[in-house]
């Protein structure tokens, strides 16, 4: 099982950020786009830092007090 986090949610749109902004094409690269392919291969997507470690406890079924 996969648990990522994707940067650049939060970019405006047409802004390069850095150097993953480079590889930004229309609509194929961006966040969102990124999130939708790796949802549909089946990957758990973490898009609130904040509440990654629920995250891990759900998807590795762990109680949450193994994540300390």
């Amino acid at each position: 099982m996969d648990i990522e986090e994707v940067a650049g949610l939060t970019a405006p749109p047409g802004r390069r950020m850095g150097h993953a902004g480079a590889i930004i094409s229309g609509s194929s690269g961006t966040a969102q786009a990124k999130i939708e392919a790796m949802k549909a291969g089946g990957i758990h997507i973490c898009e609130n830092l904040g509440v990654f470690g629920e995250l891990c406890a759900e998807v590795f079924q762990l109680p949450k007090t193994e994540l300390v």
